[in-house]
Order: structure tokens, then C-alpha cells, then sequence
């Protein structure tokens, strides 16, 4: 049954859109970084009033040339793709570029996919008998139709794009609400604990959001004004996957430095350097956690509290909304200085929830390193 689950879950997100929207955020968070560099030092801020507009066109450009890559379209597409977007910002007066951002995603998804349908239907249909006619027209209707359907969808921009507006808003709303955040603390966690790369499953779905929340912050962040979601990719980053998810830097340190089993101890040894900057794989699947009846419940419960302790921290303004990205590489005390604007009170709480996490680590670890000790005697 399980494995069942793994292969539909794989057919899932190996589907070419899918993969497309995943490789666009990949790519958008490299700009992040860089665009956080630039607002943490103040650099260019001649630019701010732009970041909106550069941001919806090039995650527009960024899909359109993924999909059109892996679906091996003729490029002329990346074009119509860039005249849709320009279109949406002219027609779209009454809505913000940044509000715009994901509906027109969404619906440059829909108008590739028919695109990509309507060439490989027209290829079955349009014979000749001189073989260059043929493979003139076969490039020459999908482009024709490709106007036609961008005419259509900008004609009916009004019936649909209010709704998606809404949709994404009523999403949005959603992600940053402490149940949305607990949700997908523990969606991660089981993923995880089924032996599925849990990050990389909940992320292809919610980074699109993440993105745009963590964009809005960041607008706000520039204009001096109070920051709305705190539900971003940063909050789990810094502040809850200490380590990587399940807030295993806890249990690394026990290992490292309190293991009594030799089996233990090496590996604390061995991951400690690799759990500083975020990389867990070594300890999920090496202690292991995933099937293990001692660590499966502190990998949940950890950083389902560290959750709860940050949002209200982050609720009541004790700690600063994530306004910007940091290289997921970094120890987590400087990500989460970098996120914040440089708080230095933010490095401190986050040294206080690795030391949450190791107590909630502790009594699972004493007897699952007492098992491994009698069975090494043994």
C-alpha cells in the first residue's frame, strides 16, 4: 500500500507543469537572495519602486521557458507569453501587479497546456502531400491559435480573474494562519517519516505562495509599513526546521556529545557539521527516524512546538516577521538575523528553540541510546 502512495505521489510531481512550477521558484529564490542582499544593505534603492513589476514579469518568463523547454515548443512562444503578461498589466488597471502575480500564473499555465494540446492535435491532423507545406503549417496554426486564445483570455479577463484573485487571497489567508502553519509543520513531518523527501513534496505546492507572501513583506518592509504573513518559507527555515525538518540539531548535539552508544556517537560525529547548515538526510535516515517507534514522536512534536512559540513571538512583535531570503545553507542563527532585518534578539531565540528541541529530544534519546547500548554489549 505504501509503496502504492510513493509511485502515485511520484507520477504526481514528475507531471511536466508540476516540475515546470517547481524549477520557476528554484530559480526566483536565487533573485531573493540577491534582492535580499540589495534591501539588507540598501543597495539600488532607486529600483524599489520597480521590484513589484520585475517580480511579476519574470516569474511570468521564468514558467513560460521551463514549460516551453520541457515540452519542447517552438519558442516563439516565450513571446506571447511575454505580450499575455504585458497585456494583464494594462487591462488589469484596477488590480496591483502584485495581486496579479499568481492568478496570471495560473493562467499562463492553463494557456501553455492548451498550447501544448492543440499542436500535438494539430500535428495528427494536418497532411499535405509537399512535405515543407506540411511542416510550415504545423508551425504557422498553433502560433495563430496562441493569439487567438490570448485575445480570448484577456477578452474575458473580467468573468475569471476576480475569482482567482480571491482564491489566492482566501489561500494566502489560510497559509498564514497558525493551522495552516501546523499543517504543513506536520504534512512535512509524515512525508518525512514515510521515507518521502517531505520539504520537496509540501514546497512544490506552497513555495508559489510562500514566494508571494514573502514578497508582499517585503514591499511593506521598504515602505515602512506593518508586515502581514507570517506564514513564509523563512518561519520554517530559521525558526522551526532548526537543523532540517523535525528540528533534528537537537538530537545531533545529544549525539555529538551525550551518546553512549557507539553507533550514536559517530554518527553525532559525522552529521553535526552537516546539521549546522541545515542538511538532515544523514540523520533521518541514519539513526534512523524514519521507522523508529523511540524518535518518530519528538520529530513531530518539536517542531510542532517551536511553531506555536514563534508565531506568537511573531504575533506579538517580539520577534520580526521574515521580510527577506537567506541561503538555506546558512546556520540557522545567521538565516534567521538575515530574515528579520538583522533583529539581534532573533539569534537568541533562535539559541533558546535548539534548546527546546534537544529537551524534547532527551528522554526519547536516553532510551533509544540504552537500546543500542544493550544490543552493542550484547
Amino acid at each position: 500500500m505504501s509503496e502504492q502512495i510513493n509511485d502515485y505521489i511520484n507520477k504526481i510531481i514528475n507531471l511536466d507543469f508540476i516540475q515546470a512550477l517547481k524549477m520557476t521558484f528554484v530559480h526566483m529564490t536565487l533573485c531573493f537572495v540577491v534582492l535580499g542582499i540589495i534591501v539588507f544593505f540598501q543597495w539600488f534603492s532607486i529600483f524599489y519602486p520597480y521590484i513589484e513589476c520585475i517580480y511579476f514579469l519574470m516569474i511570468q518568463m521564468m514558467y513560460a521557458f521551463q514549460y516551453i523547454q520541457r515540452k519542447k515548443l517552438n519558442p516563439v512562444f516565450m513571446l506571447f507569453s511575454v505580450l499575455l503578461s504585458m497585456l494583464f498589466i494594462y487591462y488589469g488597471k484596477q488590480y496591483s501587479i502584485l495581486t496579479l502575480t499568481l492568478p496570471v500564473l495560473f493562467v499562463h499555465m492553463i494557456y501553455l497546456a492548451m498550447i501544448h494540446r492543440m499542436s500535438l492535435y494539430l500535428e495528427k491532423r494536418i497532411h499535405f502531400f509537399i512535405e515543407p507545406i506540411e511542416a510550415y503549417f504545423k508551425q504557422l496554426v498553433p502560433v495563430f491559435i496562441a493569439a487567438l486564445l490570448i485575445m480570448g483570455l484577456i477578452y474575458c479577463q473580467n468573468i475569471y480573474i476576480g475569482l482567482f484573485i480571491s482564491c489566492v487571497q482566501l489561500c494566502l489567508s489560510f497559509l498564514t494562519s497558525i493551522i495552516g502553519i501546523l499543517l504543513i509543520v506536520v504534512l512535512t513531518c509524515v512525508f518525512w517519516l514515510s521515507g518521502i523527501h517531505g520539504v520537496a513534496m509540501v514546497g512544490i505546492l506552497a513555495r508559489p505562495f510562500w514566494t508571494q507572501m514573502l514578497m508582499v513583506n517585503l514591499i511593506c518592509y521598504i515602505n515602512h509599513q506593518a508586515i502581514p504573513y507570517i506564514g513564509v518559507e523563512g518561519f520554517y527555515q530559521w525558526f522551526v526546521w532548526i537543523g532540517g525538518s523535525g528540528a533534528t540539531l537537537g538530537l545531533v548535539l545529544l549525539c555529538r556529545f551525550f551518546a553512549k552508544s557507539h553507533y550514536l556517537r559517530q554518527m553525532g560525529h559525522q552529521t553535526l557539521q552537516s546539521g549546522l547548515i541545515n542538511i538532515n538526510e544523514p540523520v533521518i535516515f541514519g539513526a534512523p527516524i524514519v521507522q523508529n517507534r523511540y524518535l518518530r514522536i519528538p520529530f513531530l512534536v518539536a517542531p510542532i512546538v517551536m511553531s506555536l512559540c514563534t508565531y506568537i513571538m511573531m504575533a506579538y512583535h517580539y520577534i520580526n516577521i521574515p521580510v527577506m531570503l537567506a541561503p538555506w545553507v546558512l546556520p540557522s542563527v545567521f538565516g534567521g538575523f538575515w530574515v528579520t532585518g538583522g533583529q539581534i534578539f532573533s539569534i537568541l531565540y533562535i539559541i533558546g528553540m535548539i534548546i527546546v528541541s534537544l529537551i524534547i529530544y532527551l528522554p526519547f534519546f536516553i532510551c533509544y541510546d540504552r537500546q543500542l547500548v544493550k544490543e552493542e554489549n550484547a
